[in-house]
């Protein structure tokens, strides 16, 4: 298969229905295997990328300990894409990936721990985001966006004397006017960003609660075929506020100048 994991993910169907898979093997224990389905259709297109991973414990020089540990790892993604008409298009797209890694001690990972060899560490994370993007094109100058993205994250690492589990909880939302014109380029929108971090006690003193607000303005003007002058404007509103003065109030103006030297 031509195509890399980066290169199916971000593809968009076509309509020439596609299906691929991918079956890899290493000398260092590991193994993977992944598909690929896509399809458009008038209005609607569908992609679905799936793969699973396992990895077993590699010693390489024999020292007792796992250079690459133990991993098992599963991640599907499907995505749904909307062509309402040639004004209005949008996706939706659902991330999950499932993953647990043993490390330490080859006898421990094996099974066989005794009152010597007791030495590990485990790692089982999931994560799960959902995304959303739409695009309404006024004209052939300008168009609006929306953007939103909702990810969770759920962490449990264990091992002799050390045991933490936590989850974090991430959401970002934007929307934007754009406006490409012949001599200038601006963007203008807003978003909203929240983050959500608890964990079991005792290390529940490290839970937090935040969320941001921001305006935003950007304008790129050219002035000639070699010149141009980009400039632009930000606020945000950080909750909780941090210490200081500014209470949580973030002013970020900007201005650049862009010389194109050679063409």
């Amino acid at each position: 298969m031509a195509e890399g994991l980066v290169n199916l993910i971000s593809k968009v169907p076509e309509k020439e229905r596609k299906l691929t898979f991918l079956f890899n093997g290493t000398s260092s224990k590991g193994t993977d295997a992944s598909g690929y389905y896509s399809q458009k259709w008038k209005h609607i297109g569908k992609t679905i990328f799936g793969s699973y991973d396992y990895n077993g414990a590699y010693d390489p020089s024999n020292t007792g300990l796992s250079a690459i540990p133990q991993m098992k790892r599963f991640a599907i993604r499907p995505k749904i894409f909307l062509y309402v008409d040639e004004q209005n298009m949008g996706w939706f797209g659902i991330n999950t990936i499932y993953e647990d890694r043993l490390d330490g001690d080859m006898q421990v990972i094996s099974g066989h721990t005794d009152n010597v060899h007791q030495y590990f560490e485990r790692n089982k994370t999931f994560r799960f985001s959902a995304q959303l993007s739409f695009t309404y094109n006024i004209d052939e100058e300008s168009k609006v966006n929306l953007k939103n993205t909702i990810g969770y994250f759920d962490w449990d690492l264990s091992g002799p004397g050390l045991d933490f589990k936590g989850s974090q909880l991430s959401s970002y939302f934007e929307v934007n006017y754009v406006r490409n014109g012949e001599k200038a380029f601006c963007v203008g929108g807003a978003n909203l960003i929240t983050d959500y971090f608890a964990a079991d006690p005792p290390q529940n003193n490290l839970k937090y609660n935040q969320t941001t607000i921001g305006v935003f303005v950007q304008n790129t003007y050219k002035v000639n075929n070699w010149f141009s002058v980009e400039s632009g404007l930000r606020l945000d509103i950080n909750k909780p506020a941090p210490a200081g003065s500014t209470s949580g109030l973030f002013l970020l103006p900007r201005i650049n100048a862009l010389f194109k030297i050679t063409e």
